[in-house]
């Protein structure tokens, strides 16, 4: 069977099964067209590994399918993807047009109004994002949201939002803030990553306050200090963070059975990880349990074995002619690891070096506890 055969035998096959999944459970799987609710929510994520191969293999076949030059030009352009998005959530279209209904639309002319933005340029990003199945024109100049676009809704009404701009991601499921933020603050230091890189005097840093970022941005402040100062309020809303405090000191329990790490590993480089494990196998006593709670990020091959030894940590691949791993291949995972080395010089971690990194702070990964989406990786540590 050709590559391409596999890729379309894979693609139907999961679909009907999806098909099916779907039907046992009695809501029709969404289209765009579909609008949002909590059972069609529910079905997506609850169908996840379903999924995951189908998205996979569809990514692989338009890989397959462009040519090599055409293909690196659209994912190199692609990256004003997420300046659109974030200019569409900042003009407050997704609501706008939330408020004009999904059945004719509205004109870019009265979409522009509502913040006073350049209507032509808006309407180009608008047809941009279209393009991508992010709203709909339904005529010239003509947009309605579609499902996709409707999940950048807040569900405040379009003057408290011009009221107070700064809280209009309060009470939301933070899909809008995290568009923002990612196609405005963390996306500057992106474009100067090459750059940052190829410096020999710091591109091999670990610091903090050392990463393409800051070059970026023309500051020696770590982003967690950026974002405390008093202009820079707006940001620090939208990503709901609070300074990092504590992690360095001496731990003060030291009787605990149990020490959680829930999402903070990725936020520090090796160098700076290294110091919150030490501090805490220095406080752990021997029957005392470390679970670290992240993202794993797999190998983009197929693994030797290594880590066989490791309850759970083996994971089934998925069938040729697939990237082994179609869940990884279908997911944002390695986006988010770039943006974690842009922004702070951290980053996401494969199992190989969580495994290193725990070993070299005086802990043994005993198993690891896979969960589906959104839910964390766990890793279940004793010390060494």
């Amino acid at each position: 069977m050709s590559t391409l055969d596999a890729l379309v035998q894979i693609i139907a096959n999961g679909v009907k099964d999806i098909q099916s999944k779907s039907a046992e459970r009695g809501t029709p799987w969404p289209t765009p067209d579909t609008s949002l609710s909590p059972e069609s929510e529910k079905l997506q994520s609850g169908l996840a590994a379903s999924t995951a191969p189908v998205i996979a293999a569809a990514w692989q076949l338009i890989a397959t399918l462009k040519h090599p030059q055409t293909y690196l030009l659209d994912l190199v352009l692609s990256s004003f993807l997420s300046g659109s998005m974030s200019v569409a959530e900042a003009a407050y279209v997704p609501n706008v047009l939330r408020k004009a209904g999904t059945k004719v639309g509205l004109h870019v002319n009265d979409i522009a109004a509502v913040r006073n933005i350049d209507a032509g340029k808006l309407g180009r990003i608008l047809r941009h994002l279209a393009s991508r199945h992010i709203f709909e024109e339904v005529a010239p100049d003509i947009f309605r949201n579609n499902r996709i676009s409707s999940a950048l809704c807040t569900g405040k009404p379009i003057q408290e939002m011009l009221g107070s701009p700064i809280n209009r991601w309060d009470g939301t499921n933070g899909v809008a803030a995290l568009v923002s933020l990612n196609g405005g603050t963390i996306q500057r230091g992106n474009a100067l990553l090459t750059e940052h890189l190829l410096d020999p005097a710091i591109g091999h840093s670990q610091k903090l306050n050392e990463a393409a970022w800051q070059r970026a941005m023309r500051t020696d402040l770590v982003l967690f200090e950026w974002l405390e100062l008093p202009e820079h309020a707006m940001d620090l809303h939208l990503c709901s963070i609070g300074m990092r405090h504590g992690f360095f000191a001496e731990q003060p329990i030291t009787d605990a059975d149990v020490f959680v790490l829930w999402y903070v590993l990725h936020d520090w480089s090796d160098k700076y990880a290294s110091k919150i494990l030490l501090r805490l196998r220095d406080a752990a006593q021997p029957a005392t349990k470390l679970v670290v709670m992240d993202i794993i990020v797999d190998y983009m091959c197929h693994d030797s074995g290594a880590v066989a030894d490791i309850s759970g940590a083996t994971k089934p691949q998925a069938p040729e002619p697939l990237l082994p791993y179609a869940d990884s291949a279908a997911s944002f995972t390695y986006s988010l690891d770039i943006s974690m080395m842009c922004c702070a010089n951290c980053q996401e971690r494969t199992l190989g070096q969580f495994i290193e990194l725990l070993k070299s702070t005086g802990w043994k990964v005993e198993r690891v506890c896979c969960f589906e989406p959104p839910l964390p990786q766990q890793l279940i540590c004793s010390p060494l």
